[in-house]
């Protein structure tokens, strides 16, 4: 097919998916350093973070970064750098290494908990993705995972939490979570 993708991607229509992991991973460890939402930091998570601060930037070799360089230290973009206030057009299809072991699942929910408790609930689901491998070229398919998003409520705006699961043979490893504002 002539529209498969191949790299160099680029970094203004796609999301990394190890940057959003590692946004997660780097709000865990803000909310642990203040005790919020009941969140522990442990040295699994920080070697999580190295882990997804690595191969984020490996695969940016395959983005088009132009106009996008000053997002590097705190990916992904266009996401809000100095809060976590985003559009539904920030949310893109995400496209992330394939290691042949890991599968990811990335789903957007409305967050439903009251102000003053230290945990968070999800709502219903806003946002999903699914595992496409089609739209990559065919001669990439190892090298890269494609997930193409699905929109469930247009238009929403709120408190919103991403969750992503890191599965092994269908069975969740890891769990992340981002909490964020959907605004207009």
């Amino acid at each position: 097919m002539a529209n498969e993708l191949k790299p160099p991607f680029s970094y203004a229509n796609y999301l990394i998916g190890e940057e959003i992991i590692l946004r997660s991973l780097n709000q865990q460890e803000d909310f642990a350093g203040k005790n919020e939402y009941g969140d522990t930091w442990t040295n699994n998570d920080r070697i999580e973070q190295s882990s997804m601060f690595f191969k984020s930037s490996v695969l940016r070799n395959d983005f088009n970064m132009d106009g996008f360089e000053h997002c590097l230290p705190k990916p992904p973009c266009p996401w809000d750098k100095e809060g976590d206030d985003l559009k539904y057009d920030q949310f893109k299809d995400v496209i992330m290494g394939n290691d042949g072991i890991f599968t990811f699942r990335y789903e957007v929910f409305k967050r439903t908990d009251e102000p003053d408790k230290s945990g968070f609930e999800l709502g219903d689901l806003i946002m999903s993705y699914a595992l496409d491998q089609s739209k990559l070229e065919e001669n990439i398919r190892g090298e890269f995972s494609y997930y193409q998003r699905k929109i469930e409520i247009p238009g929403y705006t709120g408190k919103a939490i991403v969750r992503a699961e890191k599965l092994s043979r269908g069975t969740i490893d890891s769990t992340f979570f981002y909490l964020f504002n959907f605004v207009g």
